[in-house]
């Protein structure tokens, strides 16, 4: 049993009313708070009671929040906190008691030692000082101990590096000012799992003729990873650390303290989910099958989301228009895409079964209900969507339709076209975990008439490659939309011949006539491909400006704005399944290494500008949760797990020079199973929650707990 204390915080507090709080372990205290002073930036400073100190990361003032601490022994501690803010304002110590029942916990293994340490005497204030803990291969970091001493620094920093040094990553929850004197106590860094070979403390601010000292480091963790692979190199630590970055987002600095809020600069960080309609496939494919507390926070926005009495599904909560500015009809199929994800993996049946207040519907119906606005409405029965919407009709006086809001999809989109060929499919599975087969059959039946209507109308000869959308004069637009052709690839819709020509595009070995970006340079930003090959200014008209913001001329010139020659990263995870799926693992693992690549620079914490200051290159960080689907890729892809009507389904694709892989801790139907492929292995086996599986064939895990040879047709 953990000890976990959470403390509700005002995370504005700078005067807080004093008071003592005695609980028991897994409690919660509130604490109240008083006005706010300046409304600074700050974080809050914990002594435990146990000997040791623990930062909470960088908040804005006036936001609730929570930390935790693991207390390893029973008894009684008497603790206090107090707040910082970047200015060097500081409330005062706050105490708080707490009482730990039950039996003394086990530490984490230590896996590293330094003894004490002294800086140099500095002459400036920006003169930084480095103290560095390096270890004997990669681990899976849990805390790191400070031991202080007489001058412990007031301006620091905690960093990681998974090359030996070669490059260092900011903790970014553990980034100090003003740091109080602790005595002599152990300031303690949470790392949450984060692969790496080396930390350090670099001083970010130093007092001219005064330096710092530490008693010693000490480091704990493990040789275990969440994801794991015979190969101990970079790519598998980025792997993981792509994770803890923008999947769980679990070590990000959030404004309001929830990993889904959004950071703000000089804090861009990984962002965990929105819980919006046009997010919902992305959310449940992060997080179904975690036990994180996002999940529940996800449910709970899904539970009663909002849609039209036709079927429609709102863009958010509060609108059926995206941004109040327009409706997107992609947001059907992704609401599909992620319920029957979501259920497939939980089993939540309660889910399914529930009441939405607002429409008086199940869960279960308006996923149906969802499909039906789909095929009725926009006429997926023929075999393609067609958006009958005056605003979205794909010309210059139109507006955007989907996910990609500077184009102006509309009319028949190919983009909303393969996500409506994805849900055909998912709902199919839903219906066969019913046993309604006939339902599923149909619509089985009709996702192969919108395959083959789909490469007729959107399939490019002379180009090589899909289109992005049909306008209602029936005008085809083509600007080199990569993500259109990763996406329409991934789900499966091309044929060999088409998939190969789109791949050798994309991979500049072939030149398409016309385009702005060719070669090489269409994979420029490296972390993925630019969105477009053709630059929108050549028609301008095409696009949503957003005011003049985005101008193709202007401020949002070629190479300069995200959706015009920029990037997206998310779409990294469609063109990585679209490699494996017609070219095979190797293929994939090839630009996976060049992402891990970029991601080993700089975590991909980088935030270019162009000439009017506008950042959204490249987009990461901040506003772009989706960014946390690219390492699933190493799930869902390399292991191959995914939920399916009948079980869990687990497909390995190791590369060849991997003898074995694992997820250590994977969720399914309420049970949690540690999953792994292993060419040693010629049958599946299950022992308790230890799951192996050869790496070669297909293998299902069903709800009872039941590991076999799946049989597919």
């Amino acid at each position: 049993m953990k000890f976990i204390l959470r403390l509700f915080l005002c995370m504005g507090a700078l005067r807080v009313s004093a008071g003592e709080h005695s609980v028991a372990a897994d409690s919660v205290v509130r604490i109240p708070y008083a006005q706010d002073l300046n409304e600074e930036m700050l974080y809050y400073v914990f002594e435990w009671g146990d000997g040791t100190v623990a930062p909470s990361s960088i908040k804005r003032s006036g936001i609730h929040g929570f930390m935790e601490h693991q207390y390893m022994s029973p008894g009684t501690y008497q603790g206090r906190f107090c707040a910082i803010s970047v200015g060097g304002q500081q409330s005062e110590w706050t105490p708080f008691a707490v009482e730990v029942t039950g039996a003394a916990q086990e530490s984490s293994p230590v896996i590293g030692r330094s003894g004490a340490w002294s800086s140099a005497v500095p002459k400036e204030y920006w003169e930084r000082q480095v103290c560095e803990l390096k270890l004997d291969g990669l681990y899976a970091l849990d805390q790191l101990h400070i031991n202080s001493a007489t001058n412990f620094p007031s301006h620091f920093r905690i960093e990681y590096s998974i090359n030996g040094g070669k490059n260092w990553y900011k903790l970014n929850t553990a980034q100090c000012f003003f740091f109080p004197n602790i005595g002599k106590k152990d300031a303690v860094f949470s790392f949450n799992g984060v692969v790496a070979n080396a930390v350090r403390l670099l001083t970010t601010r130093m007092e001219p003729g005064k330096g710092v000292s530490i008693g010693g480091m000490k480091l704990t963790g493990s040789k275990e990873f969440l994801f794991d692979c015979s190969e101990r190199g970079t790519t598998i630590a980025a792997l993981n650390n792509l994770w803890y970055a923008y999947g769980s987002a679990i070590n990000e600095v959030h404004l309001d303290y929830a990993s889904s809020g959004q950071s703000k600069r000089p804090f861009e960080c990984g962002v965990s989910y929105l819980g919006n309609a046009e997010w919902m496939a992305w959310d449940a494919l992060e997080f179904s099958w975690t036990d994180a507390d996002e999940l529940q926070e996800l449910r709970d926005k899904w539970l009663d989301y909002p849609m039209d009495e036709d079927g429609y599904v709102w863009a958010c909560p509060g609108d059926p228009r995206h941004l109040f500015h327009n409706r997107h009809y992609d947001n059907n199929a992704t609401y599909i895409n992620g319920v029957v994800h979501y259920f497939l993996q939980t089993g939540d049946d309660d889910f399914m079964n529930h009441i939405c207040s607002a429409t008086e519907l199940t869960n279960l119906h308006k996923a149906r209900l969802a499909m039906l606005y789909q095929l009725e409405q926009l006429g997926g029965t023929n075999g393609v969507l067609t958006i009958p919407d005056p605003e979205v009709q794909g010309t210059v006086s139109s507006k955007s339709g989907n996910y990609w809001d500077y184009y102006k999809f509309g009319h028949q989109s190919a983009f909303d076209n393969a996500e409506f060929y994805r849900s055909l499919l998912s709902l199919a599975k839903l219906e066969r975990h019913f046993e309604n087969d006939e339902k599923a059959a149909e619509y089985e039946a009709l996702a192969a008439t919108v395959k083959e209507t789909f490469n007729q109308l959107f399939w490019d000869e002379e180009a090589g490659r899909y289109v992005g959308w049909i306008d209602v004069h029936g005008v085809k637009h083509d600007f080199g939309f990569t993500f259109v052709n990763q996406h329409i690839l991934s789900c499966g819709l091309a044929d060999k011949k088409h998939a190969r020509r789109v791949l050798d595009w994309l991979d500049g070995k072939r030149i398409v006539k016309g385009d702005t970006s060719v070669g090489k340079d269409i994979y420029h930003f490296g972390l993925g491909a630019r969105a477009n090959t053709v630059d929108m200014a050549t028609e301008p008209g095409l696009v949503e400006t957003w005011g003049g913001a985005l101008d193709p001329d202007e401020e949002g010139r070629y190479g300069l704005s995200m959706q015009n020659g920029g990037s997206i990263f998310y779409t990294s995870y469609y063109d990585l399944h679209s490699r494996l799926r017609y070219e095979g693992i190797g293929n994939a693992m090839k630009r996976l290494d060049g992402i891990v690549d970029e991601f080993e620079k700089d975590e991909l914490r980088r935030v270019p500008s162009n000439h009017v200051g506008h950042t959204l290159i490249a987009g990461v960080l901040l506003c772009f949760p989706e960014s946390g689907i690219v390492p699933m890729f190493y799930v869902d892809g390399i292991m191959g797990i995914t939920p399916d009507f009948n079980g869990l389904k687990i497909r390995p694709n190791l590369p060849s020079d991997w003898d074995w892989a694992s997820v250590k801790s994977y969720w399914f139907r309420g049970k949690e199973y540690s999953i792994r492929a292993d060419r040693a292995v010629t049958l599946p086996r299950i022992q308790k929650n230890q799951i192996t599986v050869p790496a070669d064939g297909t293998f299902v895990l069903t709800s009872e707990g039941i590991v076999s040879v799946m049989e597919e047709h």
